[in-house]
């Protein structure tokens, strides 16, 4: 989760490029992690790597997400944006009836 923040603060509030690998770097380097580790496996695994960002951002596309954050409910039900918690809690709450709802059918 330290990556994460250091990642979005760099982002939105540094307005750094993190799509530059000497930059993310950097980053790792703050978080106090080896970044010669890091970018030992960033270049050996690097297509592998790239793949699993390809494939995650088709996923995203199929599921029709279109903003950060999406949160994804039952696998098919994006919700767009940051929301409340309350929002969250319908969303779920409305899921569980309709589970239970099925059951006794």
């Amino acid at each position: 989760m330290d990556f994460h923040h250091r990642l979005l603060r760099a982002y939105f509030t540094e307005n750094r490029n993190i799509a530059d690998s000497e930059v993310l770097l950097e980053l790792v380097q703050d978080i106090r992690v080896d970044r010669d580790a890091v970018a030992e496996v960033a270049t050996t695994r690097r297509d592998e790597l790239t793949q699993a960002v390809i494939d995650e951002h088709n996923l995203a596309q199929q599921n029709q997400v279109t903003a950060v954050p999406t949160v994804m409910f039952e696998g098919t039900f994006p919700v767009p944006g940051a929301q409340p918690v309350e929002s969250y809690r319908r969303i779920i709450q409305r899921i569980e009836e309709h589970k239970a709802a099925q059951a006794t059918d």
